[in-house]
């Protein structure tokens, strides 16, 4: 999707209206697009990475089921709910959420072209529209700001 906002921002200017919650995921995609309006009192930021992953054995153990494994792949048994990670387990789900999360930072400085703000903030955190994100006029950050109250990307 933020491949399709950012061809679509190459052709028409695109504004997004980011409403009560546009955290993570909403903030990913409204930083493809030409223009982002925030409201005072909407939730956004999140630029951060999380992956969850089970952990049921003690609990089959408990309920007297055991497991019978079969797999290809020295990862293939990664998300299985049914053991602990081993050590190059986990050092592969962390190498995936390092490169995922600095994809996000690259594709939000790419977008909004403001890197010196992002780094610092970047860290999972979320705010309160453009209070704690540049993306209104009355932000220090805000480039161009427009009579709409949204920041926008200067042209390339």
């Amino acid at each position: 999707m933020w491949h399709a906002v950012r061809k679509l921002a190459a052709e028409k200017p695109v504004v997004v209206w980011m409403g009560d919650v546009a955290a993570s995921g909403g903030y990913y995609l409204a930083s493809a697009a030409t223009a982002v309006v925030a409201a005072p009192g909407t939730l956004t930021g999140s630029i951060g990475v999380i992956m969850a992953r089970v952990v049921a054995d003690g609990l089959l153990s408990r309920l007297g089921l055991r497991r019978v494994r079969f797999q290809r792949g020295s990862h293939a048994g990664l998300l299985s709910p049914t053991r602990r990670l081993l050590p190059d387990e986990k050092a592969a789900f962390e190498q995936h959420i390092q490169a995922t999360y600095q994809l996000f930072l690259d594709r939000v400085c790419a977008g909004r072209g403001r890197e010196e703000w992002l780094r610092p903030i970047a860290e999972g955190a979320c705010g309160r529209g453009a209070r704690r994100w540049p993306m209104a006029s009355s932000t220090p950050w805000a480039p161009r700001p427009t009579p709409c109250g949204c920041w926008r990307r200067e042209p390339a």
